[in-house]
């Protein structure tokens, strides 16, 4: 069938992407133990912005596992050890912007954010949690269907202050922009995901989800990329 074909070449470029971050991040998170790049973070930041990659470096292998499982070793069960990799990334991940947003408001004052913050946050995660339990069909069996949209809403919802304090976020804040991005796509692909899974089809939305799975991988890959030049570049110039 048609889309047979394409969903097994999206998978592909899934795969390929999901390596290629996998890669790129463990270049960076190399990089957090050479002296003169870890001392372009103070400590708070040097945490916040080692587990934030690590969390992202997590959901690469995740995806690179399910595709080795599914297409490798033809093992259709859902739940696997890629269920380890993307739930301890989304947690990961989920704490660092936490401590992030946390950190900006601290040092920011800002009212008039943190009302947008809290409202714009609020209509992310009730649209997912609408999307995902007023989901008319059979109820699906997969537990972590559900745990992902909701923890990548959480995330989006946690990266929202890269949007409203970009400006002033120094010499990583295309960094941070694109892992932003990169969760939106992946919220996305959640949700898709979900239905595909709930409703035991492919199909549209099967492929609707693996194209934001894509996009996010694909960000993921082109952050890690940028992190690791930006740090070089800080570096050199602190010397």
């Amino acid at each position: 069938m048609v889309t047979d074909g394409i969903a097994n070449v999206l998978l592909a470029f899934i795969a390929i992407s999901a390596a290629l971050a996998a890669i790129s991040g463990l270049v960076v998170l190399q990089g957090f133990f050479h002296n003169k790049l870890k001392e372009l973070f103070n400590d708070v930041n040097y945490f916040i912005f080692f587990f934030l990659v690590f969390g992202y470096f997590l959901y690469a292998l995740g995806e690179l596992s399910f595709y080795l499982a599914e297409i490798a070793f033809q093992d259709q069960s859902i739940i696997g050890i890629h269920d380890i990799y993307w739930s301890s990334g989304g947690i990961l991940i989920l704490i660092s912007f936490i401590a992030l947003a946390k950190l900006l408001f601290r040092e920011q004052h800002s009212g008039g954010k943190v009302t947008t913050f809290l409202i714009t946050g609020a209509m992310i995660v009730g649209f997912v949690l609408a999307a995902v339990f007023g989901l008319i069909g059979s109820e699906s069996q997969y537990f972590f269907g559900y745990f992902y949209p909701i923890i990548s809403s959480l995330i989006v919802t946690a990266s929202l202050s890269v949007v409203l304090f970009y400006n002033q976020l120094g010499g990583f804040k295309e960094v941070l922009l694109l892992f932003f991005l990169a969760s939106g796509g992946i919220l996305l692909g959640d949700v898709f995901f979900h239905y595909s899974t709930t409703w035991g089809v492919y199909g549209a939305i099967g492929l609707t989800a693996d194209i934001f799975y894509l996009i996010g991988y694909t960000l993921s890959f082109a952050a890690f990329v940028t992190m690791r030049m930006k740090m070089k570049t800080l570096a050199f110039i602190k010397k």
